[in-house]
Parts: structure tokens; C-alpha cells; sequence
């Protein structure tokens, strides 16, 4: 038998940057969510370069262009990343060292899928992302003011939500169909009520996943 057939189970690493930013990497590429961000941006959290873990060439995947999400000006620090992102947001990155790519209905790079699911916000382009990545499936709000995609979700692996999503799934009495529910935009000191177990994590903290099978 080969020495492949005792190799680790492959797992995610999830580190929080801060608002909706998580770094995920398998060991070798990188997944950035609603990152690079301006630091502090409408009394959100703030950050800095050493406390984002390392990322050569990440795929990025946006919700949206607010400036709490993506500052196009730091892209620059990642020459060659892939940018999956709404066409408004992706207009405000030409001429960035980037590759971009639109993100609808679906769009995939480095074995990441990432699949737009079209939610209201203000009034720019919006996706909450459906993520699919070694077989886990992670969905992402954003900014989206109301909780009608996330329930329609099924079979996910893990849910990031905002505090504001997380407190009408509550009112409505649902349940999201994910394993793990984690908290994420919250304001620097904001403590999110445990809805359906859901977690919350402080900058620079990390959690793991195991691939899954499918």
C-alpha cells in the first residue's frame, strides 16, 4: 500500500481577520473573504498587515464594493489573486494585479467554486457566496439585510452570518441547515446573541474543518 493511503484527511484552517474577513487556506491555496478592507472603516474593526496570515496568489472572494469590505488599494499586496466579486465592485479593481472574474452564476479557481446567490443590499451589487471547497460547503451573508436565502440553503458545512441575519432567524423561530454557525461583522466589542449554537471569534483566532467526502 502506498504512503498516500495514510495521508491526513485534508481540513480547512479558518483564521478571523475582522469584520467579514476570513482567511481559509488548505495548506497550500488560500480563500479570502470580503478582504482587503479599509482598516476601521465606519467604526468597524480595525486591522493590520501582521495579523494576516500569509497569501500567495488567494482566490478573493467579495459581496460587495463597500469600502468595510474591499479597498481595491491593497489589493496590490496580492499580484496575481483571482477576484470573484460583482461587476460593480470588479469595475473599481482594473488596473489592480489581479485576475478578475464575474460572479454569476458561478465561478471557480484553484478547485474553489464560488456560486453567487443574488441578495438585496442598499443599493450595489450583492452576493451572498455559496463556497464549495473539499467538499465543504460554506456560505457567506454579507451585507444582506434579510435571512430568505440563508434558510433555502441546505447541507451546509458551515454559515457565516451577520449579527443582524442571525437576530431575525431567531425571531422567525427557523434554524439554519448548517453544522456549525458562525458570527461575523460584528462591531469591535459587540457580544451576538448564541443563536442555534453559533460561535464567535476574536481577531487572529482560528478553527479547523475536516474535508469532507461527496
Amino acid at each position: 500500500m502506498s504512503s498516500a493511503a495514510f495521508a491526513a484527511p485534508r481540513e480547512l484552517r479558518f483564521t478571523f481577520v475582522g469584520n467579514m474577513a476570513f482567511h481559509v487556506t488548505d495548506g497550500e491555496r488560500v480563500l479570502l473573504s470580503d478582504f482587503p478592507y479599509e482598516s476601521g472603516y465606519s467604526r468597524y474593526m480595525a486591522w493590520d498587515w501582521s495579523g494576516v496570515p500569509p497569501a500567495t496568489e488567494p482566490v478573493i472572494v467579495v459581496t460587495h464594493r463597500h469600502r468595510d469590505h474591499l479597498a481595491v488599494e491593497h489589493l496590490d499586496r496580492f499580484p496575481g489573486a483571482t477576484l470573484i466579486a460583482p461587476d460593480d465592485a470588479l469595475a473599481l479593481a482594473v488596473g489592480k494585479p489581479v485576475k478578475p472574474l464575474p460572479a454569476t452564476p458561478k465561478a471557480a479557481a484553484g478547485g474553489i467554486e464560488a456560486e453567487c446567490v443574488t441578495t438585496p443590499h442598499a443599493s450595489v451589487g450583492h452576493c451572498s457566496w455559496l463556497v464549495t471547497w473539499h467538499g465543504l460547503r460554506m456560505w457567506f451573508t454579507g451585507d444582506t439585510e434579510g435571512p430568505a436565502a440563508l434558510l433555502a440553503a441546505r447541507d451546509l458545512d458551515v454559515a457565516f452570518v451577520s449579527p443582524w441575519v442571525l437576530a431575525r432567524v431567531a425571531r422567525l423561530g427557523a434554524r439554519i441547515d448548517a453544522r456549525k454557525v458562525v458570527v461575523y461583522h460584528q462591531q469591535p466589542d459587540e457580544v451576538a446573541p448564541p443563536v442555534q449554537d453559533s460561535v464567535q471569534f476574536k481577531q487572529g483566532e482560528s478553527f479547523t474543518l475536516a474535508a469532507r467526502e461527496r
